[in-house]
């Protein structure tokens, strides 16, 4: 095995369950993509997994009017979990569990719910990028943004909240149950390795696809 693959199933594999699969770690660790120049697209790599090195360009600027949060970068997330502890029998070591909160397929997330904001100019060289490319990735690609103003953001009209340790909030919305767990992360623009599938000059999602940022290459990983 070259070490540019053995590179990048290492890096595979520090994904964990958030990042590639098994399945697709084989596929780098195999070598069944084709390296491609982000300086030019070649119609013969078309429908195949790819291997483009290059910048991350194409930022944009995100506003969650409910949080008052802005900022530029290629994606934002916000993530809203439910945390509850658990009984005695509860498999996690901690005692606690952290169930998201997601909208219904078709319908618009409120403020109580994950949301992402993502770039639509996203690209390396010449390649376009799918954001659903990116959005797998681990969270340790991610920075934490801090959530400014909490009493004077729209949200808190709606919610109590509470400022955490970290850069996250605690919210709880009238008339509910429990509390909610509120953060935002940002993936900006830098250096990077993406395996794609080559469609029409847009680098696709698919089995055995990655994003692999030079800052967190195997050789930086902590």
């Amino acid at each position: 095995m070259s070490s540019r693959r053995f590179l990048l199933l290492a890096a595979v594999m520090l994904l964990g369950t958030a990042g590639c699969s098994s399945k697709e770690a084989q596929l780098i660790a195999d070598g069944k993509y084709t390296q491609a120049s982000a300086d030019k697209i070649d119609p013969a790599n078309e429908n195949k997994l790819v291997m483009v090195e290059g910048i991350v360009t194409g930022p944009e600027q995100f506003t969650d009017k409910d949080y008052g949060v802005s900022v530029e970068g290629l994606i934002m997330r916000r993530d809203v979990e439910k945390v509850s502890s658990q009984s005695g029998n509860s498999k996690s070591s901690s005692g606690v569990t952290a169930q998201r909160i997601e909208a219904s397929e078709g319908e618009e997330p409120g403020p109580f719910q994950c949301n992402n904001w993502w770039s639509q100019s996203m690209r390396i060289g010449k390649y376009k990028i799918d954001p659903l490319l990116l959005m797998p990735t681990t969270n340790r690609y991610w920075k934490e943004m801090p959530i400014e103003n909490l009493d004077t953001s729209p949200v808190s009209k709606l919610a109590k909240l509470k400022r955490l340790r970290d850069n996250a909030i605690s919210v709880f919305p009238q008339n509910a149950q429990s509390d909610l767990r509120v953060r935002f992360l940002l993936l900006s623009p830098g250096k990077a390795e993406i395996i794609g599938k080559q469609v029409n000059g847009t680098l696709m999602q698919a089995e055995g696809s990655a994003y692999l940022p030079e800052n967190q290459s195997p050789n930086n990983a902590r």
